[in-house]
């Protein structure tokens, strides 16, 4: 509010929880049915609710799918989703709409496909991705084949333990603990990417790891309809 910027992220003590629950569904997570933490970038997300701007920390390199337009040094940089649908946009009724999907990717895809009418996925599964577990950390690595793949993961935990998420060796966020991020955009180093949870007790464990690709030539015939 102070900066004038208009964000998805906002807190109220009295919230249409449908809104909350479906940002949480959809890759933004919850805590107390009021705030909805947005601390990572959620392209496929973001396009849809007409997020046409991006700030992310200066020099930060994982922005694969968005345009830097300027920034300012030491502090923010601004990037541009040329993915955005207008702001303000109807659809035709298709029916009722439900979604089986349990997890970020498989629930927007369905979205996607219910308001587009575009039978395909913009989320692909990662399959050749190599897990270890030793102890109280998860270490999960994977190669791609495009340097300019946009990928995301998501980690199912028992909730018993924080952890803190590495990524690529670098000290990320504290992940599995209010007002954690749930979703995280994966930066890959030579088309290789190595994510890892270490938890503060032993109990701490992933049950599921959901790693995508994000498919930008779907989104942009999805967003572009």
């Amino acid at each position: 509010m102070a900066y004038g910027f208009n964000s998805v992220t906002a807190f109220v003590s009295a919230p249409d929880e449908n809104t909350v629950h479906f940002l949480d569904r959809a890759g933004y997570p919850q805590y107390s049915d009021t705030i909805p933490v947005t601390a990572t970038e959620n392209l496929a997300l973001d396009s849809l609710l007409s997020v046409r701007y991006v700030l992310l920390p200066a020099g930060d390199d994982n922005n694969k799918g968005l345009t830097k337009i300027l920034g300012v040094e030491g502090f923010k940089d601004l990037y541009l989703n040329s993915y955005a649908v207008p702001v303000a946009f109807t659809v035709n009724g298709t029916g009722s709409y439900e979604s089986p999907g349990s997890n970020f990717a498989l629930y927007l895809n369905d979205l996607y496909r219910h308001l587009s009418g575009i039978e395909k996925d913009i989320f692909i599964p990662i399959d050749n991705v190599d897990s270890s577990v030793d102890g109280n950390e998860f270490d999960y690595k994977t190669v791609v084949n495009d340097d300019d793949s946009v990928i995301y993961a998501n980690f199912v935990t028992n909730g018993q333990s924080a952890a803190t998420l590495y990524m690529n060796g670098e000290k990320i966020t504290s992940y599995s603990a209010d007002l954690a991020p749930k979703l995280i955009r994966v930066k890959t180093v030579d088309r290789e990417a190595e994510i890892k949870l270490i938890f503060n007790e032993n109990e701490g464990k992933v049950i599921d790891a959901q790693i995508y690709l994000l498919d930008t030539d779907a989104l942009a015939e999805a967003t572009s309809v």
